[in-house]
């Protein structure tokens, strides 16, 4: 799930799990940004509010120049994230992090590792596609020596260890071959009537 990579027993585990289950099956995690403030671009197309067909919505603000606020909601539940929107390998990526602001999530922040997921994305004007590294794919390429990565990993989630600059380098490699990344996109739609903040 993004955003954290150990997340105890308790309250924030169910939120967290039910709000953010729903975009991910399995995590791909590092510890440190690939979009950091500087590499962050703003794109006013990806405010407002946004659905996937089984009901479960995002709500994508402006936190300031660089970041965005989603708020993931299933089932009355809400979770909270950061994100920041930049290019990575010639494709637009979006990083999501668990928001440092969510109270459940303060509860427990000693025990719990912000960690940065990253999608890759696709934007329309009504239709919001996101896509995930593969695992498998990204497996083979570190064991043949394709690229440098540090990945420890605990059951589905996976924590990529390297600094930013050695992130960016083996993720911008990857991403610019076939076959890197899961075919089982996240496709959101646009609310009617939606605005952005």
């Amino acid at each position: 799930m993004p955003g954290s990579f150990a997340i105890p027993h308790g309250r924030w585990s169910l939120r967290g799990l039910i709000a953010v289950s729903i975009v991910l099956t399995g995590c791909f995690l590092s510890l440190h940004p690939v979009v950091t403030t500087s590499d962050a671009i703003f794109d006013p197309r990806l405010l407002g509010r946004w659905e996937l067909d089984s009901g479960v919505y995002a709500v994508i603000t402006r936190a300031d120049s660089q970041t965005y606020e989603i708020r993931l909601t299933e089932d009355g539940l809400t979770g909270r994230f950061e994100a920041r929107l930049g290019q990575l390998g010639g494709r637009l990526v979006l990083e999501l992090q668990a928001s440092p602001g969510d109270k459940a999530m303060q509860q427990y922040a000693p025990l719990v590792i912000r960690g940065h997921f990253l999608y890759v994305i696709e934007l329309r004007d009504d239709e919001l596609r996101l896509a995930s590294f593969d695992r498998e794919a990204v497996r083979s390429a570190v064991r043949q020596g394709e690229v440098q990565l540090e990945i420890i990993e605990q059951e589905d989630t996976w924590m990529m260890l390297d600094d930013t600059r050695q992130l960016r380098t083996a993720l911008g490699a990857l991403l610019s071959r076939t076959g890197m990344l899961d075919q089982d996109d996240v496709v959101w739609h646009r609310a009617t009537n939606s605005g952005g903040n």
